[in-house]
């Protein structure tokens, strides 16, 4: 398990946090907004893992940025990769349940 520093390669490959949030027996999933990249996909919540921070450490900065949420990390899953056509992302997920179902989208221009 890669718990501390995410090495960071090429430029065209992204490292990401992202978290499977559980709340009532519910999964929040929220889609991209037209100024994002990939606008329109949906996605769990998170992102980029800045070169000097492990990816725990992002998803909290993340999941508080996108949705000004609290939650608690419960497992942490074997990290992802896939190749779009004009780059790869790895990604580092975590399942995490919210203290509550309040949250505000700040990125994001819907969630389910």
């Amino acid at each position: 398990m890669m718990r501390d520093r995410v090495r960071h390669g090429k430029s065209n490959h992204t490292q990401v946090s992202c978290a499977i949030i559980e709340h009532g027996g519910l999964v929040l999933a929220a889609r991209r907004g037209l100024s994002m990249r990939l606008p329109l996909k949906w996605e769990f919540p998170g992102g980029k893992i800045d070169p000097k921070e492990d990816p725990r450490t992002c998803l909290l900065r993340e999941v508080q940025e996108e949705l000004d949420m609290a939650v608690t990390i419960h497992t942490a899953l074997p990290p992802m990769s896939h190749r779009y056509p004009f780059f790869g992302v790895t990604l580092h997920p975590y399942i995490r349940t919210a203290g509550s179902s309040q949250f505000t989208l700040t990125v994001h221009d819907q969630a389910a």
